[in-house]
């Protein structure tokens, strides 16, 4: 376990997720902290204690995110000492949590979620189910919160496919977790119908679970959401006060509060009480400012400044959005920015600013999709005009000035002596921009060569080892079967003694054991598997004609979709497994080895693992055995990259990255 116990304990809460988001991630255990809690003084078994740390840390993730970190960081601790997968893969899973719902942060949750996923994908009973299932939500919320839709589907029906039928509570929670994050993906869409039919289908689920707990209530305002912004006030009315009479019972639920006030402020703003809309707002921000959330603050902030703009509160309108473009700036979400940009320019132009409406109008342009590009031209054109025909009254009045103060002549020899250095300054930087590209090419070039050079060994090994093979196979294979069947032969037709019957029966049967050893190592130079079924195939035949020696267990998973891969790349994909086996047996004596291929958008992850005696990384110049020489150099060539994590007497992990798809 890496140690990231820090990060969680000392980090200011920097985000959240958004509110269509909130209530995704659930283990569901909101309601039974005290019993949870009693569990953990009396219970000794650390796997059992890591679960019940984990659930108290969810518990507490929407309230006091110092306590939830503190729960997770004793979980942590349990886990340097376990080897149970289930635990591992559950520490990791609530750390991408924690960072993600306290940081908002999409890239480092995905790597810890990467990792739950490894580790639950050795555990074979429900408990490997749940926790996958924990993991396609997870990284379904973030890929709502990146705004891939298509992504986001497609893990939240991976979930549901997982969970579906299974009779536990914690199952349903995730059943139900998912059809609340479809619905989301169709509320942000502006699919109000779709959004809300996921949303009622959750709340179904989660009512039956008898829990009136935070994500009962969240759901309850994400339907009334749906409903209040497809025009259906009276059912708007009456999911807010469902979820307002479950969170009224919760222990400082601030963040459901924050929620309740942002949609109520909606409602009396679509129903045209706009004074009652903007209360309602200034107390949803105070809950946010409460929280010491900036996603929130940003989000309500926004909310606020919009009430103001309907209200024609201009200047208030214009504080409100500054406030929020400078968090949305924290954040990095240009979303926000676009649609704050829009706004200021507008209340800027309202307010007879015309010349920082065109600034705003132009940053809005900058970051705009596409499809509003011609729109945002014509607007800019008029602010354009607007604020040249100002500044060119402005500059003949300068000028003038300028005229009386200044020699003509002074002027002219300032203005080509520096129009002189800005030439030279540009002849210089283009020099430069020249001989990086240079140096860059010809460095390609080098790579390219090297690539060929290993290409052309490639290729040359592996139509040895076919030819070698067929030939060992077909050509001296054959012939040995042809002895042994003359041998044969020539037993029923002869009479010896007992003496030499039981030499000729021990020479045919070492004749039997020639010809099975000439097939395994023609079978080694070239698989048959490989040839006709694929990669995946090809290594589980490995791996079982090993076991079935004894005295190694292999292990092998795979994840993605399989095919698809040129016969070239799984041949060197196939020859790196058998290096790293080999050496494994050979040089580390390891009983239990472990293989994982994991086909992704993105490439390919090969890991290798086994239980052996390790080395030291340190001294792996001073290696003198090509096994490792040439397994850098395959990866090499498939452009990819080998991480190597062992330890003497820890055994070895070998990760290896294929950036794209050969």
């Amino acid at each position: 376990m890496r140690d990231i116990y820090p990060i969680i304990k000392y980090e200011n809460m920097k985000a959240a997720l958004f509110f269509l988001i909130a209530g995704c991630f659930c283990i569901s255990v909101s309601g039974q902290v005290d019993s949870l809690e009693n569990e953990l003084k009396i219970t000794k078994n650390d796997a059992a204690n890591i679960e019940l740390l984990c659930d108290l840390s969810y518990a507490y993730i929407y309230t006091d995110t110092v306590k939830s970190g503190k729960y997770l960081g004793r979980a942590i601790e349990l886990g340097k000492k376990t080897k149970d997968n289930y635990s591992l893969g559950l520490i990791n899973y609530s750390i991408g949590n924690l960072i993600f719902t306290t940081q908002t942060s999409s890239d480092k949750p995905k790597e810890y979620f990467v990792i739950a996923q490894k580790y639950f994908a050795k555990v074979d009973h429900e408990k490997g189910i749940y926790g996958n299932s924990l993991v396609y939500n997870a990284l379904a919320d973030i890929f709502l919160f990146e705004g891939k839709w298509d992504d986001a589907i497609k893990n939240f029906l991976s979930a549901i496919k997982l969970v579906e039928g299974l009779p536990t509570k914690k199952a349903t929670t995730q059943l139900a977790a998912a059809y609340s994050g479809i619905g989301s993906v169709y509320l942000y869409l502006a699919q109000y119908d779709k959004g809300i039919d996921y949303k009622l289908k959750a709340i179904d689920l989660f009512e039956s679970l008898k829990n009136n707990d935070h994500e009962l209530a969240m759901t309850y305002m994400q339907a009334a959401y749906g409903y209040c912004f497809s025009g259906k006030m009276t059912q708007t009315k009456s999911y807010l006060e469902k979820g307002r009479t479950i969170f009224d019972t919760l222990k400082e639920d601030n963040e459901a509060y924050m929620q309740y006030y942002e949609i109520s402020g909606q409602y009396y703003g679509k129903t045209g009480q706009q004074k009652k809309a903007i209360e309602e707002q200034k107390l949803a921000l105070a809950y946010a400012q409460k929280i010491s959330n900036i996603s929130y603050i940003s989000t309500e902030k926004y909310m606020l400044a919009q009430n103001y703009f309907s209200d024609k509160q201009y200047a208030n309108a214009k504080n409100e959005f500054l406030d929020c473009l400078q968090l949305a700036g924290q954040l990095n979400d240009n979303r926000i920015k676009l649609k704050v940009f829009s706004f200021l320019s507008e209340c800027e132009e309202n307010l007879g600013n015309t010349a920082s409406a065109l600034q705003y109008m132009k940053m809005q342009f900058k970051i705009g999709d596409s499809l509003k590009i011609q729109e945002a031209k014509v607007e800019i054109n008029k602010l354009e005009n607007k604020y040249q025909a100002a500044k060119k009254e402005k500059q003949i009045i300068f000028l003038e000035n300028e005229k009386q103060k200044q020699n003509g002549v002074i002027t002219a020899l300032v203005s080509g002596f520096i129009v002189l250095i800005i030439i030279v300054l540009l002849v210089f930087i283009n020099n430069k921009q020249k001989q990086v590209i240079q140096t860059k090419k010809i460095k390609e070039l080098e790579q390219e060569k090297q690539l060929v050079a290993i290409n052309t060994i490639l290729q040359a090994q592996e139509t040895e080892r076919s030819r070698m093979a067929k030939d060992l196979h077909d050509g001296l294979g054959g012939m040995l079967s042809g002895i042994k069947l003359n041998l044969s032969a020539m037993k029923g037709n002869m009479i010896i003694g007992e003496n030499d019957a039981q030499l000729f029966a021990r020479s045919i049967s070492q004749l039997d054991s020639a010809i099975a050893e000439m097939r395994r190592v023609a079978h080694n130079m070239m698989p048959e598997a490989l040839l006709k079924f694929g990669l995946s195939e090809a290594i589980q035949d490995f791996c079982d004609s090993i076991n079935e020696s004894n005295t190694v267990k292999m292990r092998y998973t795979t994840l993605g979709p399989q095919g698809g891969l040129e016969k070239s790349t799984e041949v060197i994909l196939y020859r790196i497994i058998q290096e790293l086996t080999n050496n494994a047996i050979k040089h580390a004596m390891a009983k239990n080895i472990f293989i994982q291929l994991i086909i992704h958008e993105k490439g390919i992850t090969l890991t290798v693992e086994d239980d052996g005696k390790g080395f030291d990384t340190a001294q792996l110049s001073n290696i003198k055995g090509a096994g490792l020489k040439n397994v850098q150099s395959r990866v090499d060539y498939l452009k990819g990259i080998l991480e190597i994590d062992s330890k003497t007497g820890e055994g070895s992990s070998f990760n290896i990255e294929i950036p794209v798809l050969a």
